[in-house]
């Protein structure tokens, strides 16, 4: 029998805002609008990305953290991000921070003049009422539960977010910011006019809509192969917990679509996709490109 489910705080009512949905949302129209040197500032010195953020660094021996990240389970989670890290070749320190909030990201790369960082909901790593991180019990059966992820789902997170460090994809994604900036100079500043300017600005949004999702459809892959070394190159292991990440994610967008009328506008009813998530490709496809390299690995 599957594990009682524990529901998130924010999806009881009808009519809740789903925070992480909203953040989704937030995230694409930052990364459309945020200037481009700012961008291309926080990828060179990940340390002030970190700064401008809510996450906390997780350090040992910090007396201030110990409510919030106890010492013991911290130092087991810093030793499996240090693995992580290792077993996606990337041949620098990466800091990793802890936060109140509700998605996995990254910044800077292997190019950064300053080590890059790793950002991770503090709910997924230190999970409540359940164990911590790296440190899950066999009858607990975190796979089965709804509203938390395995210590291999967890990982499989984590190394999407390396996949992004190891790739530096974000320099391109800077690179496509700029040009969207451009567009909207030719549109209010060139004889092209109103067709010519809206011609272009489009042409770039679209390109930057379509670079996102396939960086994005690419990290799955990246992070399975990260997690297959992680798990002993077990490369069929590593894409089964990745697709049961997502059908998870799936899963939870569903339960919410059925209490909150408010999701039933932008959570589709097959396949359980959030459309207000822009960035990626919709879950369902997501899952159909992972269980292709499972039919390819049988």
């Amino acid at each position: 029998m599957a594990a009682a489910a524990l529901a998130p705080p924010l999806a009881q009512g009808p009519l809740r805002i789903e925070l992480d949905h909203a953040a989704y949302l937030m995230d694409a129209v930052s990364s459309l609008t945020v200037d481009p040197k700012k961008s291309l500032v926080f990828y060179l010195f990940p340390i002030l990305g970190a700064l401008a953020s809510s996450y906390v660094e997780m350090r040992l021996n910090d007396p201030a953290q110990a409510a919030m990240m106890p010492e013991g389970p911290k130092e087991f989670v810093l030793r499996e991000i240090q693995n992580l890290t290792e077993c996606a070749g990337i041949r620098r320190k990466v800091v990793p921070y802890c936060g109140l909030t509700h998605s996995f990201y990254s910044c800077g790369g292997t190019l950064s003049l300053t080590k890059p960082a790793l950002f991770m909901p503090h709910h997924h790593i230190f999970r409540p009422g359940k164990s911590f991180f790296t440190q899950e019990r066999a009858e607990e059966n975190l796979s089965l539960e709804l509203w938390n992820f395995s210590d291999d789902e967890t990982r499989f997170f984590i190394c999407r977010e390396l996949g992004h460090i190891k790739k530096n994809d974000a320099l391109l994604r800077i690179a496509i910011k700029v040009a969207i900036i451009a567009a909207v100079f030719v549109f209010y500043a060139t004889p092209l006019g109103l067709l010519g300017g809206l011609v272009l600005f489009i042409t770039a949004l679209g390109l930057y809509l379509y670079s996102e999702r396939s960086f994005q459809a690419k990290m799955d892959l990246v992070a399975v192969d990260i997690l297959a070394i992680r798990l002993g190159n077990n490369q069929r292991r590593a894409t089964e917990v990745a697709i049961a990440a997502l059908r998870k994610l799936q899963r939870q967008n569903l339960d919410r679509r059925e209490r909150n009328k408010l999701c039933r506008l932008y959570i589709t009813k097959k396949g359980g996709a959030n459309l207000l998530d822009f960035k990626h490709p919709l879950l369902p496809s997501r899952i159909a490109i992972l269980n292709s390299r499972l039919a390819a690995l049988a």
